[in-house]
C-alpha cells in the first residue's frame, strides 16, 4: 500500500512538473509573435501617418518594400538626428542630356536654368541589416517636390529603411522612400510607412522579427 501511495505521489508531481515545463515553451512560443493591437496601431498613425496619398503633378508607381531593395544596397535601423537645411541641384546634366538642351535654350532666352530642391534629414545609423555596411552619421535625402507624401522625420525617431548612395551632386547622401521604410515604435515594435500588402503582415510585430524577415533579402551589389 505504501508503494502505490508513494507511486501516485511521484506520478501526481510528474505531471505537475510536465504541465509546468509545457506551459513555460508554450509561453516562449507564442512570446515571439506577440504584436501590437489594432488600437494601438491606430492610436500610433497619429504620430506615424500612412503615407498613401499621390502627388497632384508627379506620378510615383507604388512600389513593395522588396521591389524597393533591388534599387538600393544597404537596409539600416537609424535614430533621426535632425532635419538639414534643404540643397538645390541644377538639373543642366552631362552634355547631349534632355536637361542640358532646355537649360541652355532656357539661358539663351534669360530665363534660369531649371534647379531640383532635395529634402534632406541627418541620422545616426544604429546597424546594418543587410546589404553594403553603412556606419556613423549619414544624410537622408528625398525630391522636395513629394513633400508631404514622403516621410517626415522628427528628432528622435527611429526607423527601418533601405537606402541607395547618391552619385555626383548627392555624392556622401543617401536616398530612401517611404515605400522601403519602417517607423519603430513603442521600442520594440514596426510601423510601415506606406500600408499595402507587406504591411498587413508587419505592422505591429516585433522588430527583431522585421529584420529576420528582411535580413535574407537579396541585394545588389554597390553600384
Amino acid at each position: 500500500m505504501l508503494i502505490t501511495r508513494r507511486t501516485k505521489i511521484y506520478s501526481v508531481v510528474g505531471c505537475i512538473a510536465l504541465i509546468f515545463v509545457l506551459s513555460l515553451y508554450i509561453y516562449n512560443d507564442n512570446s515571439s509573435s506577440i504584436g501590437l493591437s489594432a488600437k494601438r496601431i491606430q492610436e500610433l498613425r497619429q504620430k506615424y501617418p500612412s503615407l498613401d496619398g499621390e502627388h497632384p503633378t508627379y506620378h510615383m508607381k507604388k512600389q513593395s518594400f522588396q521591389e524597393v531593395t533591388k534599387l538600393t544596397e544597404t537596409i539600416i535601423t537609424a535614430e533621426v538626428i535632425g532635419e538639414l537645411p534643404e540643397y538645390d541641384i541644377d538639373l543642366t546634366g552631362l552634355p547631349n542630356t534632355p536637361e542640358n538642351k532646355i537649360n541652355q535654350k532656357r539661358k539663351q532666352n534669360g530665363l534660369s536654368t531649371l534647379t531640383a530642391t532635395f529634402t534632406q534629414y541627418e541620422v545616426k545609423v544604429l546597424e546594418t541589416i543587410n546589404g553594403n555596411p553603412v556606419t556613423g552619421n549619414i544624410k537622408l535625402v528625398y525630391n522636395s517636390v513629394f513633400r508631404g507624401i514622403e516621410p517626415d522625420l522628427k528628432k528622435g525617431m527611429k526607423i527601418v529603411t533601405a537606402i541607395a548612395a547618391g552619385k555626383l551632386a548627392h555624392e556622401g547622401k543617401y536616398y530612401f522612400t517611404r515605400y522601403g521604410t519602417y517607423y519603430i515604435v513603442d521600442n520594440d515594435f514596426v510601423l510601415s510607412a506606406v500600408d499595402d500588402e507587406f504591411s498587413i503582415k508587419m505592422n505591429g510585430r516585433l522588430l527583431k522579427e522585421f529584420i529576420e524577415e528582411i535580413s535574407t533579402i537579396p541585394l545588389p551589389a554597390p553600384r
